[in-house]
């Protein structure tokens, strides 16, 4: 994952630069895992639909960012 993690005083803020949604499973896992108060999380690349990037990467990605979302912002 090419990114930034900053932590200060307690909190942690990750900017996830150039991830493509995440449509990489190991991606999500590292942002679940790191637990961020603070998730800068880049989108999935719309403009090569088509070209590069076909109807399961989308779904990849989707999937991928609902379960950084539960994963990482609601604690049991």
């Amino acid at each position: 994952m090419i990114g930034l993690i900053v932590e200060y005083d307690g909190k942690k803020l990750i900017y996830s630069s150039d991830i493509e949604g995440p449509q990489i499973e190991d991606y999500a896992e590292e942002i679940i895992r790191e637990n961020p108060d603070i998730l800068i999380l880049d989108g999935f690349p719309t403009y090569l639909f088509g070209k590069m990037i076909n109807r399961i990467n989308m779904k990849r990605a989707k999937n991928n960012i609902t379960r950084i979302v539960k994963g990482a912002y609601i604690q049991p």
